[in-house]
């Protein structure tokens, strides 16, 4: 499985190196906090519209990123397709 973001590591950009190779998480665990610190602020008392609205761009982003993906590695494949192809069959097709 190729490194996705969802697998990299991330910590805080102005710790000193030492301390981010102990002090990091993954991409996963850190987008599932931040969504549900988005839930937990929507369910309470005060204004929710922008915890709704943060939890719905998270969701929207993430779908895009997949998405993108997804269609990236497609267009790899195609290219690798047509690359392995000649220039006689490229130019003529094949018979």
């Amino acid at each position: 499985m190729a490194d996705t973001p969802f697998r990299s590591k991330f910590s805080i950009i102005f710790l000193p190196r030492e301390w981010t190779e102990q002090l990091n998480l993954r991409g996963d665990i850190l987008l599932g906090g931040l969504g549900l610190m988005q839930i937990i602020g929507a369910l309470r008392p005060a204004t929710t519209i922008s915890y709704m609205d943060h939890l719905f761009g998270m969701i929207v982003g993430i779908s895009i990123a997949r998405w993108w993906s997804k269609s990236q590695e497609q267009r790899k494949d195609a290219l690798k397709k047509t690359a392995s192809v000649g220039v006689w069959e490229r130019l003529f097709g094949n018979k």
